[in-house]
């Protein structure tokens, strides 16, 4: 869990969750790892409207979030709004293509005879929760870009979904799935590199006055 880290290496990190239950999950993993309750600040809020003043942190760190949201765009734009002048943003988002959306898109568009559907609409609907989204480099700069940030820099990424090397969610337990994950080319996909990487790893700057 990324959150655990940081009262290691920042005083006080605030982190925030969209549910009560993810809230107390975090204090609960917290508090076995030996990390108490001041060292930290944890609330309920949603990303698309942070409960923070204007220009309150040094860094934003958001991994696997805002992609989940319905106003993504906003989400950007609140993370700018929160962060002092000359603060940094660290996110990742969802990208496409991918080798993980590629997999998708065998099994429920090719295999089900909906062809039509796009990357993005495979993802929309199986990519974990319904509504991920995913993002060409271009669009996460755009995203970036119109919420005001600078100096930005987008790379590409392989995930743990990318390889396989993950435990098969009961959706994927029948005897054709294993059979996928005992043969399936890791040591290829590693080889061509991240280029078909699910993460879009972006870092990013708030303008210093």
């Amino acid at each position: 869990m990324d959150f655990s880290q940081w009262p290691k290496f920042r005083h006080k990190p605030v982190g925030i969750d969209l549910t009560e239950a993810g809230i107390q999950h975090t204090k609960a993993r917290l508090e076995t790892i030996g990390i108490t309750n001041s060292e930290y600040s944890l609330l309920v809020a949603d990303a698309e409207y942070l409960p923070f003043q204007t220009s309150q942190f040094d860094l934003v760190y958001a991994w696997g979030v805002f992609h989940h949201s319905p106003n993504t765009d906003k989400c950007f734009h609140e993370a700018f709004r929160v962060l002092k002048p000359g603060g940094t943003l660290k996110a990742m988002i969802y990208h496409t293509p991918s080798w993980t959306g590629l997999m998708l898109w065998l099994r429920y568009a090719l295999l089900t005879g909906k062809i039509v559907m796009s990357l993005k609409e495979v993802a929309f609907k199986y990519l974990e929760s319904p509504g991920t989204k995913i993002y060409s480099v271009s669009e996460g700069r755009k995203l970036v870009c119109n919420a005001g940030f600078v100096d930005i820099c987008l790379s590409t990424q392989l995930s743990p979904g990318n390889l396989l090397s993950i435990r098969p969610s009961h959706k994927y337990q029948s005897l054709v799935y294993r059979l996928i994950w005992k043969i399936y080319p890791r040591s290829l996909v590693k080889l061509l590199g991240n280029r078909l990487g699910s993460y879009l790893l972006i870092r990013a700057k708030k303008l210093s006055k």
